[in-house]
């Protein structure tokens, strides 16, 4: 249907709304002149009467005194008023104007008498027809609320899961003896991830030795020392650490000013911050790209303390100078397959804490959060020492860093977060397969359009549980949050869930407009092929 004639289709919908406001009217005006009437009957039938008893009494010579109490009964009936409703005019001027002229006078008429235009099929609609039309648009295209279990079951998963998250990992420490049961469950398992790698790029490294040795004795003596390795792995995660660290070296390591070539801004680059600082270091796409970029052409990218990023060139020690000069020399196939392997080497010596680490280390920061150093800007009051400083966003995010918030720790916070969208998926598929008898692909707990049930059911958890997990840190750092409290706050908080609430609020959105414009489709199909049956 074009606008056009949707336009008029509307026009002659809130006509409509006028003529059929006018037809009740005169529907109403018929039953007051009815009543009317009838009120006239009754008075007549009852003047009659009066003049029969009248007439009656005269014909019987009753008494004087009878006789003039009956004629005064009849004057004093005769001099009330009737009871009758007054009828007006009913405004009808159709036949005087043409059909533009007509429209503004419906509106003019609608306004006069608050008549609603701007939903004419609704206002020419009675509450039965609506009921009625309601019942047929939840059937034929699945206008469904969700049900009291269904809520009950989101709102109580995501509750559950903000008690996990309060119980089992709390507020995050640079510390390990300080974090709780699956911060600690969650770095073990980082632990054995490096630990794991490390042990198979050794063999790997024994393997290609005993492949190049001269002599049948000095393979068998690599064969012996590769199968004791097998057998015993790295016994200590440092020393696991140390081999991926000297394996898969990196001109941009730098933990301190010292170790830049240039003159640069980096009085405050420390062994703690070093891989916030440093993009490559990143674990995600952006820190594999400058990764590659560093190692190409031998320079280090950096956020200086000014929030800006800068490349500068590196002083590279004697040691390394023919691993790390072999990857720079040119781009070429082979450079950038070594590049890309070294960095990822390097990622998984720094995942963890480096050899030198005390306690659980600095580890890796969250993906894509280096960048978040460039936002110079804001003035959070934090504590640092004794004092109360000022810190600006990218140095805010920055000493979450410091103070333990690294990808292990987001890992760890994203346990609860499963647990919730499992419980709700796991109720959703067992409820539609088992109970609702649908078919296994129409069952899969997979938000869509379709189920868009589901995305309501998530978006319910996601905020019940963000609620208990904002509630936690809020009553842990004070209401309003103290400037010593802040970090402590940062820290509670379970991004997430925070993020996971922003996808799931964005979905649902997504997915409401989707679904009403199809819905207004359907509909505008059906509306002209009534509009064509009845023409």
């Amino acid at each position: 249907m074009s606008k056009e004639d949707f336009k008029k289709l509307q026009e002659i919908a809130k006509v409509g709304v006028i003529v059929d406001d006018k037809t009740q009217k005169v529907k109403r005006k018929v039953d007051e002149i009815n009543y009317n009437n009838l009120e006239i009957e009754s008075h007549l039938k009852k003047e009659k009467n009066f003049k029969k008893d009248l007439l009656h009494l005269i014909k019987n010579k009753s008494d004087r005194v009878t006789i003039k109490n009956k004629i005064q009964e009849f004057e004093d009936y005769n001099n009330r008023s009737l009871n009758l409703i007054k009828i007006d005019d009913i405004e009808n001027n159709i036949n005087q104007l043409n059909w533009n002229e007509y429209l503004e006078s419906s509106k003019s008429y609608a306004e006069k008498y608050n008549l609603d235009l701007d939903n004419p099929y609704v206002s020419m609609s009675s509450n039965i027809e609506m009921s009625i039309l309601s019942k047929e648009l939840i059937e034929k295209y699945d206008i469904k609320d969700l049900e009291k279990d269904d809520i009950i079951v989101s709102s109580v998963a995501g509750a559950l899961a903000g008690i996990i998250d309060v119980f089992l990992i709390g507020t995050i420490s640079a510390d390990s003896n300080e974090n709780k049961v699956l911060v600690n469950v969650t770095d073990k398992t980082f632990e054995k991830m490096v630990m794991k790698y490390a042990k198979h790029q050794k063999i790997g490294e024994y393997k290609e030795n005993i492949k190049n040795a001269s002599t049948t004795e000095a393979k068998e003596k690599l064969k012996k020392k590769m199968n004791d390795f097998k057998k015993e792995g790295f016994k200590e995660k440092k020393k696991a650490i140390s081999y991926l660290e000297n394996k898969f070296k990196v001109n941009y390591d730098d933990a301190t000013k010292a170790t830049i070539f240039e003159k640069t801004n980096f009085n405050k680059l420390t062994p703690n911050n070093h891989h916030f600082r440093s993009l490559a270091h990143d674990p995600s796409p952006l820190g594999l790209l400058v990764g590659i970029f560093d190692q190409l052409d031998n320079k280090t990218t950096l956020i200086n303390d000014f929030g800006e990023i800068e490349r500068v060139h590196k002083a590279i020690k004697n040691a390394d100078k023919e691993r790390i000069s072999n990857i720079s020399n040119g781009i070429a196939p082979k450079n950038i397959v070594d590049a890309i392997t070294n960095w990822f080497g390097h990622i998984m010596s720094d995942i963890s804490g480096s050899k030198s680490s005390k306690g659980r280390g600095s580890g890796l920061p969250v993906p894509f959060t280096s960048i978040l150093g460039k936002l110079n800007f804001g003035g959070v009051k934090v504590e640092e020492g004794n004092k109360i400083v000022e810190k600006t966003i990218g140095e805010l995010v920055e000493k979450m860093f410091k103070s333990g918030y690294d990808i292990r720790a987001f890992t760890a916070q994203l346990i609860p977060v499963i647990v919730y969208e499992t419980i709700i998926r796991a109720y959703w598929f067992y409820k539609h397969y088992f109970i609702n008898n649908n078919e296994f692909s129409k069952s899969i707990p997979i938000a869509t359009e379709e189920n868009y049930d589901l995305a309501r059911m998530l978006l319910i958890g996601a905020g019940s549980f963000s609620l208990v997990d904002v509630g936690h840190a809020t009553i842990k750092a004070g209401i309003p949050p103290k400037p010593e409290n802040i970090i402590t706050f940062l820290l509670t908080i379970n991004y997430p869930g925070l993020i996971n609430l922003g996808v799931k609020a964005y979905q649902n959105i997504k997915y409401s407009i989707k679904r009403d414009k199809k819905i207004n489709e359907m509909l505008d199909k059906e509306l002209r092929k009534e509009i064509d049956d009845l023409l």
